[in-house]
């Protein structure tokens, strides 16, 4: 499968949500059934930095290696390869944030007439560029699950896939220490419901250690 173009969004103001509008409408060319890649030449005059920057980089790379596949995915903006297009014409609604030049775009819409997996939301950062509104970023909205399906000679499904941020933990010996060794066990399994929580523990690897130089006394550094 290939992989999209993700950026994360961070705004400090939160100005009140609106519905549809002029920062909606440069979204919503991008679900007509008539546009089948974003990245196409001729829509990029819809984007702005740094996506195309990425375009760019593509293009280099399906120029150097013509045979290989490309960086950008097909459908950004749908985050699936295999969608019905009347059922997301049907379902898309698009409700947007705007903060002077700079917008926020939420799509919501299915891929398809059932199932739970199949929904999604999509934010699309926007710029107001000489009075016209350009893509700055698209991404899949934080959470799930989702379903990962990767197309190929055969075919691979992966369920029960989150979006969201990553964060690493490191230090000394007590960052290892597991919960049913804490005097409170009880009260934190009781209160843990975290379904939407990952985690992966990286196997404890001693540090190697390294020889000592060899110890020289005062009455040796005499001789």
């Amino acid at each position: 499968m290939k992989p999209m173009v993700l950026a994360a969004v961070f705004s400090i103001a939160l100005p009140a949500a609106a519905l549809a509008g002029p920062a909606s409408k440069a979204v919503k060319f991008f679900y007509v059934p008539e546009v089948k890649f974003e990245g196409d030449a001729k829509y990029r005059d819809r984007f702005t930095e740094p996506v195309t920057k990425l375009f760019d980089l593509n293009d280099q790379a399906q120029k150097n290696k013509p045979d290989e596949v490309a960086c950008l995915d097909f459908d950004p903006g749908l985050d699936a390869q295999d969608f019905d297009q009347k059922t997301i014409a049907k379902t898309l609604k698009l409700a947007e944030t705007v903060n002077g030049d700079t917008a926020e775009v939420t799509a919501t819409f299915s891929l398809f007439a059932e199932g739970d997996e199949s929904k999604r939301e999509m934010l699309w950062s926007l710029k107001k560029i000489d009075g016209k509104w350009k893509v700055a970023f698209t991404e899949l909205k934080a959470g799930g699950p989702h379903v990962l399906s990767i197309e190929g000679k055969n075919s691979i499904q992966v369920k029960d896939v989150l979006v969201g941020e990553v964060w690493l933990g490191s230090g000394q010996s007590n960052m290892a220490m597991l919960v049913q060794s804490c005097i409170n066990l009880e009260e934190e399994k009781s209160a843990a419901n975290l379904p939407q929580v990952r985690m992966f523990t990286v196997e404890r690897v001693a540090t190697k250690r390294l020889p000592r130089p060899p110890r020289v006394s005062a009455m040796s550094q005499r001789k």
